[in-house]
């Protein structure tokens, strides 16, 4: 690793951090590919690093709006799943990897389009919880499942919490 590629990863995590921090999307799907372009060893240590410090600060600015039960039963579920797939990366390793988490992913983009609006109860948000610590601890990228139980929430709720935190700003 040359200071070149230091760098590019640095200002790559920048951006992405920026447009993360900013519209709540940007870290993990535009930092992860250019990360394992310029080195797969940044991927996914560094980017779990780097987004957990990112997520942590972020829930800090919007902690009134943090859904605690749901925070809780999702973590658990994350805990597992990472538990569950650290054990069966050792089976996974090689091209069967990118394609596993290929996969994964296209199936939660097909869940968000066609799949029928799911519910944040506690039985869905520890599914989530897993598969989002089974995506994550493959390649650090935890959104999707996680976004799957929040992306039809009230926009009643959506909107007071984002006037909440415009008015924190000002």
């Amino acid at each position: 690793m040359g200071w070149a590629s230091v760098f590019a990863a640095v200002a790559i995590m920048a951006i992405g951090s920026a447009l993360q921090a900013a519209a709540g999307v940007g870290l993990a799907l535009l930092v992860v590919p250019l990360l394992a372009l310029i080195d797969p060893t940044y991927v996914p240590g560094p980017m779990l690093s780097a987004g957990t410090v990112l997520a942590g600060m972020t829930a800090w600015r919007e902690r009134h709006a943090v859904d605690r039960v749901g925070l809780s039963l999702s973590l658990a579920g994350l805990l597992i799943g990472t538990v569950l797939v650290a054990v069966a990366l050792r089976a996974l390793q090689g091209p069967v990897l990118p394609k596993v988490f290929g996969i994964l992913v296209l199936l939660a983009v097909v869940l968000s389009i066609f799949g029928p609006p799911l519910k944040a109860t506690a039985r869905s948000l520890s599914v989530a919880g897993r598969a989002a610590g089974i995506m994550g601890t493959m390649v650090g990228i935890h959104g999707p499942p996680i976004a799957l139980m929040f992306q039809k929430r009230s926009r009643r709720l959506l909107a007071r919490c984002s006037a909440h935190s415009s008015r924190s700003h000002i």
